[in-house]
């Protein structure tokens, strides 16, 4: 970090941030991993064929397909507010924070629609939406190859 002209030394704990990098990415796929296996288990034994279902499709078959894809982003929302903690600056916290807000608008969305879920879902997105505001306005400009 950079202060005036002076170098302030980086804490050396930071040494940390890559390794626990790793770990992030594992756990992300393992979640999806999960939930690619829940949703194709659903697909196959219930839409695609009619089968009468495995256990494993039972005891999710009472979950809606966007209430197990907001449970999968939540997690992955918390993993990477997790992973936060061992970066240097809250920098980072934007992403999942906007993974988390998808994550409660499926919520809402797949279970029963009232009022209150509409203007729940209504500030949520006002929310989502100023947060990317706020990201495009901090970070730098993606550079695309066109």
């Amino acid at each position: 970090m950079v202060v005036g002209s002076q170098q302030q030394p980086e804490n050396p704990l930071y040494w940390l941030k890559k390794p626990m990098e790793y770990v992030k990415i594992t756990a992300q796929m393992a979640v999806g991993l999960i939930l690619l296996k829940m949703l194709g288990t659903r697909f196959i034994f219930g839409e695609a064929f009619g089968w009468e279902p495995s256990d494993l499709a039972r005891a999710f078959d009472q979950h809606g397909v966007l209430a197990m894809v907001s449970r999968g982003l939540a997690y992955s929302a918390g993993i990477e507010l997790a992973f936060m903690l061992f970066t240097p600056g809250p920098d980072e916290a934007i992403e999942p924070v906007i993974i988390g807000i998808a994550a409660a608008i499926l919520m809402l969305v797949s279970g029963d629609i009232s009022l209150r879920s509409g203007l729940a879902v209504a500030v949520l997105g006002a929310a989502m939406g100023g947060l990317f505001y706020l990201r495009g306005a901090t970070t730098e400009k993606p550079k695309f190859f066109w």
